[in-house]
This record gives structure tokens, C-alpha cells and sequence, in this order.
């Protein structure tokens, strides 16, 4: 167990393990029920949103891109429903109307099904990214499209296995390890921290599990579960945003050498190439941003002392975290679509024609 907590988050392993339940409590409350506000305005945008997205696209998803941009929104969904309902199921449990271990079952229901969509999106996003700058690139090399999107299609089916196979791991594990029944609501705050890595809750598990004279192997090398954990997220959290902004840099870059060769430069490279500038531009900032908190949070108590401090201390600590982990992620999925759709003027026809077709009927019904 021991390794687990050193895996999870970042966080300093020895302050997580001194938290109390009311302080833990007070940390759920800062990540989910002072975030509803926010959380569940913009958990049904995302809901009306990508389904507009997936009703636009559906017809031409035999093509690579409407494909992929169908996929991003059907994960951006499952994202969406998993955060609504943390949030509506925080709000009845600190209202008093059901009980807290609704909210724990939740995150196990969030585990199996909104995780596969946050992961799912980054993995469509990388084979998007990646192939349209491989066109920018060479633009006279075909690519096999079918072969790319079975790729993506399989990536994503194995995250969610990974995810699926995490949470059950995580039940069983809750349920039978008595350190951590010891630990009482703090083996929360450590699930929360570190669930977001697909398979890691199982990997870990599984090396944790196997014991030598009765010592298990993350107590015997805790050091190269650290440095492990410590890499997965470095990869996980910062890799993934890092390959798709470098990816527009590169686009960016053969778009400039194209321009100052010739003047005709194709006006769809051009666009195109600003539309995954905006997108990846900001894929980087909601996605990063998580990780760099965890990081400065772990070096600024890097220190092994215990402080007792207010309740608005940990409400706010747990606010924090809540906003990087799980706001930033859906204001990514809010406002992507709003860039397609501001992009392709297609859309923004059928916009004008959908919303237009809204206010008939809003003054149709005033008349009645």
C-alpha cells in the first residue's frame, strides 16, 4: 500500500497519509461540490454540444476526419455525463439527501465510464494531430486512413479495458487491504489523485500483491516504484499535450517555408492548420496545467511536517485540484467544438439555421 500512495498524484505521500476524515471531507467538498456551479453548466454544454457535433459528422464518417472528430465527441460525452454526475450526486450528499458513500460508489462509476472518455479524447487527438501533419509535411504521400483509424479504434477500446480492469481492482482493493481501511476517507483523496493514468491502479495492484517473506514488493523497493510512477505521469500528463503542440509547431513551420516559396498556398492547409493551432494550443494549457499543479504542490511541501490549518484551507486545496483535474478538461470539450464549429462555415450555417429555428418556435409559443 505504501507503494500505491507514492504512485498516486505527485502529492507528498506522508501529508496525505496524516490528513484526517474531516479534512478529507472538506477536500471532496472543495473538488466537487464547490465546483458543481461550474461543473454542471458546463457538463450539459458539452452533452448538446458534441451530440450537434456527431449529428453534423455522422454522414461523412467514412472520411478520416469527420471520423475522427466524430470519435472526439462521442469521448467528450462520456467525459460529460461521468462529471455531471459527480457533481449532482455531491451536491445531494453535502445537502444531507443521501449518504457519503454515494459519492465514493460514484467515482467508481466515473472510473468505468467518464475515464475512458477523458483518455479516449487524448488518443484520438494524438492520431489526429499526427496525421494531419505528416499531410502537411508530404502532402503527395498517401496515408492508409482505414489502417489509422482502426489504430485509434483499438487504442481506445484498450484504455477502456485498462480503466474497467482499475476499477475493479480499486473495489476489491478498498474493500480487503486493512491499511487502507485504516486510512479511513484519505485512501479517497489518494484514488482521486492518481486514477487518471489507465492501467496504473491494476499495474501497481498487481506488483503490490506479490510478497517476499511476508513483505510486499513495493515496501522492499520504494524508490523504483517512485521514479516509475513518477515517470508514467510525467509521460501520461505532459508527453501527450506536449507531442500534439509540437505537431502544430511542425505544421506551423512547412505552412511559413510554403508561403515564402509561393503565393498560392492552398487556403485549406491554411485553414486547417490554424484550426489545430487553436485546438492544440489549447489541448496543451486544459491538460498540462493538472500536473504542473501537482508538481509545484509536492515541491512547495516537499518538507515532512504536519500543519493543522483552517477548513477554507482545505476546501480551497481541494477546489484547486478539482479545477485542474476535472474543469479543465471539460472547458477544453465546451469550447473545441465551438472552434470547429467558428472554423468550417458549414457549420456556422447550420447554426445560424438551428438557432434560428429556435427562436421561431420560442415566439410561436409567446403567441399562442
Amino acid at each position: 500500500s505504501s507503494g500505491i500512495n507514492a504512485e498516486y498524484g505527485g502529492m507528498n505521500e506522508t501529508r496525505l497519509h496524516k490528513l484526517q476524515d474531516d479534512e478529507a471531507l472538506l477536500m471532496l467538498h472543495g473538488m466537487f461540490q464547490d465546483l458543481a456551479p461550474i461543473q454542471i453548466p458546463l457538463s450539459l454544454v458539452v452533452l448538446l454540444q458534441n451530440s450537434l457535433i456527431i449529428r453534423w459528422y455522422w454522414d461523412g464518417r467514412a472520411r478520416f476526419v469527420p471520423a475522427m472528430l466524430v470519435g472526439i465527441a462521442a469521448a467528450d460525452i462520456l467525459k460529460a455525463q461521468g462529471e455531471l454526475m459527480l457533481s449532482v450526486v455531491s451536491c445531494l450528499v453535502y445537502g444531507g439527501y443521501v449518504e457519503m458513500i454515494v459519492l465514493f460508489r460514484t467515482l467508481y462509476y466515473y472510473m468505468a465510464t467518464s475515464l475512458p472518455g477523458v483518455n479516449s479524447s487524448k488518443v484520438i487527438n494524438l492520431v489526429l494531430t499526427i496525421t494531419l501533419t505528416c499531410r502537411v509535411v508530404d502532402p503527395f504521400r498517401r496515408l492508409d486512413e482505414e489502417k489509422l483509424k482502426r489504430v485509434a479504434l483499438i487504442l481506445c477500446l484498450i484504455v477502456t479495458m485498462l480503466h474497467v480492469s482499475d476499477t475493479i481492482v480499486t473495489i476489491v482493493f478498498m474493500a480487503t487491504d486493512t491499511e487502507l481501511r485504516r486510512r479511513g476517507l484519505t485512501k479517497y483523496i489518494i484514488l482521486v489523485l492518481g486514477f487518471d493514468i489507465p492501467g496504473s491502479v491494476t499495474g501497481i495492484y498487481a506488483f503490490c500483491s506479490s510478497q517476499e517473506n511476508e513483505v510486499s514488493q513495493c515496501s522492499r523497493h520504494p524508490i523504483p516504484v517512485t521514479f516509475t510512477g513518477g515517470t508514467l505521469s510525467l509521460l501520461y500528463f505532459i508527453g501527450i499535450p506536449l507531442t500534439i503542440f509540437t505537431c502544430m509547431l511542425v505544421q506551423v513551420k512547412h505552412l511559413r517555408r510554403s508561403l515564402s516559396a509561393s503565393e498560392t498556398v492552398p487556403d485549406t492547409s491554411l485553414h486547417v492548420s490554424i484550426t489545430v493551432f487553436l485546438i492544440s494550443t489549447l489541448f496543451l494549457v486544459c491538460n498540462v496545467t493538472y500536473f504542473l499543479f501537482l508538481a509545484f504542490w509536492g515541491f512547495k511541501n516537499r518538507e515532512i511536517v504536519y500543519e493543522e490549518h483552517s477548513d477554507e484551507y482545505y476546501k480551497m486545496l481541494g477546489m484547486q485540484v478539482g479545477a485542474a483535474e476535472f474543469t479543465l478538461p471539460l472547458v477544453y470539450a465546451v469550447v473545441y467544438p465551438v472552434i470547429v464549429v467558428m472554423r468550417k462555415k458549414e457549420l456556422r450555417e447550420k447554426v445560424s439555421r438551428c438557432l434560428k429555428k429556435i427562436i421561431c418556435i420560442g415566439r410561436r409559443d409567446e403567441v399562442q
